[in-house]
């Protein structure tokens, strides 16, 4: 089954992203390029108020429920008499965002699933898929800043502020209609830099709103002297959403982009869509004449058609490796973003630091793998041919090693370093997408990649769970053990990449083989 694998060609790779361009080929990419400017501006404002939610828990539980003087809670990091009150903050902001991420991502992934079979057939309307988010996220922050005007609100009552994120799709949407966008709308040849760059604008989105929103947090107080400037956060973030709105409005467009090349794709496929069609439309007559009077869900047949889509069988047994990379995407989603759920109180406890320094810190250290993720393919596989599994097997080494070092030294030098080792951590999601990119068709983009955006929701509600209960309870007397188990993890997509990486190599020795001697009886004949 493995050894049919199909591996590029030499007239496949002639299509990469490193042949050289014309001048409408860097036209379309800049055409394209819209979308690179939204996510910047949805991750800028969707992130920077991440450490200020974390921040508003420990001081609302500080001021209202433990009754300490505002100048104790605000660096109560730093006070070693406070210790056990510092655990108990740390502990409740952890319990919060898990319960947070369960509120916001299992609605979301309901949401994105509905809508999977919706961008395949609406694909002129995306525009509105990008908009919903964002919306999300303005509403939200509207709500936030009435809680932070009545501070002394019990901060469990966020919750209900929280479910306005899994009402809108939120990241688990944003996800889904992006990569559509990105494989509907771009030619081959340019996925694989496109990935990059979409990545590459997600990142620095991500990471620059890290250092913003702590530089805004320890500012003085915009309104409240009393309070740190909560207000100028939230405020800010639903400033950079209106413009991200008014950007989807005016710039994108997605009623006439790539109508040629989604027709290449139809009729490329044409025949595989009647036969699928002609089966569909039996089922249905027969379902039809079982079921008379029924009307089913329109959601539940969205949810339903994708899991057939993800289940049905594929030449050369591709949907086994499908299975496999969906999950191993699953798996390496756990290990990556869990840590955003109990780093910053990790660094709090282990190294004392505050949000401003922890902000910035992670601004910096976050650029590295933010460049890796669009320079290290071009240089890994245009200069030195190396495959996409490859990059995984690198990307999964350079997060294995990462873990391995900030849970084994508990200083700050290990963390720098485990921060610096990380660099290549991007590639293997690239990988995971370039492979699933080339299992499926070009008309099951938006199903297959709506599931895997959801599964990459889903990992995020997994791993606040593990990770919570692992940090909490060894909060104590081994912070470290949550990144030692997380290495761990990380054996399976190592193990499966370099499964499907020498049933590639085999495959490829096979076939050189059979034209070598295909090429000798040519010459004898001769």
């Amino acid at each position: 089954m493995l050894e049919n694998y199909q591996i590029p060609t030499k007239s496949d790779e002639e299509q990469y992203f490193w042949k050289k361009y014309s001048c409408e080929d860097v036209k379309r990419l800049a055409r394209l390029c819209t979308l690179d400017v939204y996510v910047f501006l949805f991750c800028f404002g969707l992130a920077i108020s991440n450490i200020t939610g974390l921040q508003i828990i420990q001081d609302k539980v500080c001021l209202n429920e433990l009754k300490l003087p505002p100048e104790i809670c605000y660096n109560i990091e730093k006070r070693s008499e406070y210790v056990n009150e510092a655990v108990i903050l740390y502990k409740a902001a952890t319990v919060f965002r898990t319960y947070e991420n369960l509120i916001i991502f299992i609605p979301s992934i309901l949401v994105t699933l509905c809508s999977g079979r919706l961008l395949d057939k609406y694909p002129q309307h995306l525009k509105y898929f990008f908009a919903v988010p964002v919306i999300g996220v303005i509403i939200h922050n509207l709500l936030m800043i009435y809680h932070i005007i009545h501070f002394d609100i019990d901060y469990r009552q966020m919750y209900w502020v929280k479910t306005i994120f899994g009402i809108t799709g939120n990241i688990a949407l944003f996800y889904s209609a992006s990569y559509t966008y990105v494989l509907r709308y771009t030619p081959q040849k340019y996925r694989e830099v496109r990935f990059g760059m979409i990545d590459f604008a997600m990142h620095m989105g991500f990471n620059s709103s890290m250092s913003a929103g702590g530089t805004i947090l320890v500012s003085s107080s915009w309104f409240y002297p009393r309070l740190r400037n909560f207000l100028g956060v939230y405020g800010s973030s639903a400033i950079v959403n209106v413009i991200a709105l008014i950007w989807i409005v005016a710039v994108i467009r997605t009623s006439d982009l790539g109508e040629n090349q989604a027709s290449k794709d139809k009729c490329s496929n044409d025949q595989r869509e009647r036969k699928e069609n002609s089966s569909t439309t039996d089922q249905t007559i027969v379902q039809g004449s079982q079921n008379d009077g029924k009307v089913k869900s329109k959601y539940l047949d969205n949810i339903t058609e994708m899991a057939k889509t993800c289940a049905k069988k594929r030449e050369n047994g591709n949907h086994i490796r499908l299975w496999w990379c969906l999950a191993c995407v699953c798996l390496s989603q756990i290990c990556i973003m869990g840590e955003l759920t109990v780093v910053f109180q990790f660094a709090q406890k282990v190294y004392g630091w505050d949000a401003q320094y922890f902000s910035n810190l992670k601004t910096v250290t976050g650029l590295i793998p933010t460049f890796g993720a669009i320079l290290f393919p071009v240089i890994l596989v245009n200069k030195m041919k190396l495959r996409d599994t490859t990059l995984g097997i690198i990307g999964s080494y350079s997060l294995i090693f990462s873990c391995l070092i900030k849970g084994g030294f508990l200083i700050p030098a290990a963390f720098y370093l485990g921060e610096a080792v990380s660099v290549f951590t991007e590639m293997m999601s690239i990988a995971f997408r370039t492979i699933v990119a080339r299992l499926i068709s070009s008309d099951e983009y938006g199903q297959i990649f709506t599931v895997l955006s959801c599964i990459q929701t889903s990992a995020m509600v997994s791993s606040s769970i593990l990770y919570t209960s692992i940090f909490n309870n060894t909060l104590n007397w081994y912070p470290g053990l949550v990144y030692h188990t997380v290495a761990l993890m990380m054996f399976m997509p190592y193990i499966v990449l370099i499964w499907i990486d020498l049933s590639q190599r085999r495959s490829q020795n096979r076939k050189n083989a059979a034209l070598a001697k295909q090429t000798i009886k040519l010459e004898k004949f001769n």
